[in-house]
């Protein structure tokens, strides 16, 4: 959970060479904050945030992400609550942590009337409105309205690849997935709006998305043609993508490809050769069913037996 644990050694020196000198600010201060709770010591961001007793908005910033970092969105919204009664006022980043906080307890309620306050503030005209857009996109899909999350991402002036992402995936949470709803020449249309209007680099997961659109439809030979025209390293999930669709539409030929593509990239997982074994095997090809078995067998390959757990965690 926390990936620069590693730092924290150096942080520590630098922090009291920035006591040492003189050199502790406000914003100084905030960037020590982030530090220790991304390094796993919360209690060492508290002691440093109430030793300066929230000296600025940047300070009481990075003290409610460092708790939104740790999973503690309750006391992320009381401490926003208790900046309000210190008369100080939020910039875009602290409401979007209040915005991400409400989200993941699901206050839809208390999110809408954040959203008033945005409006009424008129913080569409920071230079993070796009971020602040996004968190409410993400607020509606969340709390159960995607009508609202749709209107928020309309409105957004500036659309960036994490906006263009989150609408994507808050039609997924509600059902409106263009791969499950065969809604084919809308996503051919939302991606090429992407990439040729608004001139986004499309990710692998963009990659992935527009094959398994066109792969659940049947379109198989499109689909490997975007993954042959990507500008990014194909990877299992996309592969897998393809081969899924494959086997629906009863391609063997291609799915025997796809299968193929993913032996490569993960020569040593049994799964992949035992799936490109079935395939063979379905296509009554029963010498390529004994060379894959037998190559297994040289790699001292075997399948894990399956097996299945009851665990009462979370049970009263």
């Amino acid at each position: 959970m926390f990936p620069r644990h590693k730092f924290l050694p150096h942080g520590k020196k630098l922090h009291s060479f920035a006591i040492r000198s003189g050199l502790m600010d406000t914003i100084l201060v905030a960037s020590f904050v982030d530090l220790y709770a991304k390094c796993g010591e919360l209690v060492s961001s508290i002691q440093l945030f109430e030793e300066f007793n929230g000296g600025s908005k940047y300070l009481w910033s990075a003290m409610i992400w460092a708790f939104i970092y740790h999973g503690m969105f309750l006391d992320a919204i009381h401490l926003f609550e208790r900046m309000m009664g210190s008369f100080y006022f939020p910039n875009a980043d602290i409401l979007r942590g209040l915005l991400v906080s409400y989200t993941e307890i699901d206050a839809l309620r208390c999110g809408k009337a954040t959203h008033g306050y945005i409006i009424r503030n008129n913080y569409a005209a920071e230079s993070e409105s796009c971020a602040l857009d996004t968190a409410l996109v993400k607020l509606y899909a969340r709390c159960g309205d995607i009508h609202l999350a749709e209107r928020c991402f309309s409105r957004t002036l500036q659309k960036d690849i994490v906006s263009w992402s989150s609408m994507i995936e808050a039609f997924t949470i509600h059902g409106h997935a263009c791969s499950h709803s065969g809604l084919v020449s809308e996503a051919r249309e939302l991606f090429d709006c992407m990439t040729k209007k608004f001139r986004f680099a499309p990710e692998l997961g963009h990659y992935t998305c527009m094959v398994d659109v066109l792969g659940r439809s049947g379109n198989l030979e499109e689909a490997l043609q975007v993954i042959s025209n990507m500008k990014v390293k194909a990877d299992g999930r996309i592969w897998g993508a393809l081969l899924g669709s494959c086997r629906i539409h009863s391609n063997s030929k291609l799915a025997y490809f796809a299968a193929q593509k993913l032996v490569e990239l993960e020569p040593s997982n049994v799964g992949y050769h035992v799936l490109l074994s079935n395939i063979q095997a379905g296509g009554d090809r029963w010498a390529e069913v004994e060379d894959i078995r037998s190559s297994m067998e040289v790699m001292n390959m075997e399948k894990s037996p399956a097996w299945s757990c009851i665990s009462d965690i979370g049970v009263p």
